[in-house]
This record gives C-alpha cells, sequence and structure tokens, in this order.
C-alpha cells in the first residue's frame, strides 16, 4: 500500500474484523498484534493478507475479504467525519 494510506486505519478495519468474527480473536490475537509493514519499494501498492487455514475454514475469503474492504471504507468515512472544521 502506499505509505499515506495509513496502518492505523488498517489496524482499525482488521479490529472491525475481530469484533464481528469470534474465530479471528480465538487464540488471543489482536488486530495490532497481527498488522506488521514490511518497507519493500519494489512492492510498493501491495497489501498481502496471511490468515492460517483453520480460521479460513470457519470464515472463508469470500466472507473475510469484502469484511475488511467493508471495514476500510468505513474507517474513511468515519475519518472524514472526525476532521476538524476551520473557524473563521
Amino acid at each position: 500500500m502506499r505509505a499515506g494510506l495509513g496502518e492505523r486505519r488498517l489496524v482499525a478495519a482488521v479490529r472491525s474484523l475481530f469484533v464481528r468474527h469470534e474465530v479471528l480473536r480465538r487464540d488471543g490475537f489482536t488486530a495490532e498484534s497481527c498488522v506488521h509493514r514490511i518497507a519493500l519499494p519494489a512492492l510498493a501498492g501491495r497489501l498481502v493478507p496471511a490468515v492460517r487455514s483453520d480460521v479460513l475454514t470457519a470464515l472463508p475469503w469470500h466472507v473475510l475479504l469484502p469484511g475488511l474492504v467493508s471495514a476500510w471504507t468505513a474507517s474513511a468515512h468515519l475519518r472524514a467525519r472526525q476532521v476538524p472544521v476551520p473557524t473563521p
């Protein structure tokens, strides 16, 4: 992903998935412990989701990825509403 897209926003989106799906919380993981940034210039613009196979058994990609996209989009709308409006 581009650097400006924000790791905190990704963590917030993953946290939203954790809230919705118990299988993600089952082993004590947190959204913060699951998101890692690795700076590789040759791979700029990519997000690589890695999910354990036992999680995918209970929560397949066709459920997980749209949920992540939805949470990512929702976090953008929430952030847009929180921007302070300058007063004259």
